[in-house]
């Protein structure tokens, strides 16, 4: 079966191996950072799956040092931006209920 996730992006990760799973979708994905994809695999599969993509792709030593900066940055802002929306549904749950 095709990844599912597949369709949402703009690019195709896994047009090698469209069979692939979603780890295999996220290092790729983090391995050619486009910001809006790295985004909407944040809502697909959790910034805890891309954080962990992320530890196993900086374990094997990955790509060059300009490819991982930005990853990183994307990465770092994506998590920052999920993190601040949480406290203010929080925030906003207090506040209501």
């Amino acid at each position: 079966m095709r990844n599912p996730h597949l369709a949402r992006l703009s690019f195709n990760y896994l047009w090698s191996n469209p069979e692939a799973g979603d780890d295999v979708l996220a290092c790729a994905a983090l391995a050619r950072p486009k910001f809006d994809d790295l985004l909407v695999l944040s809502h697909e599969l959790g910034t805890a799956a891309l954080r962990e993509a992320w530890n196993t792709l900086e374990t094997e030593g990955w790509g060059g040092r300009h490819t991982r900066t930005i990853a990183g940055w994307y990465l770092e802002m994506i998590e920052n931006a999920h993190r601040i929306l949480a406290g203010k549904d929080r925030a906003a749950a207090a506040v209501s209920g």
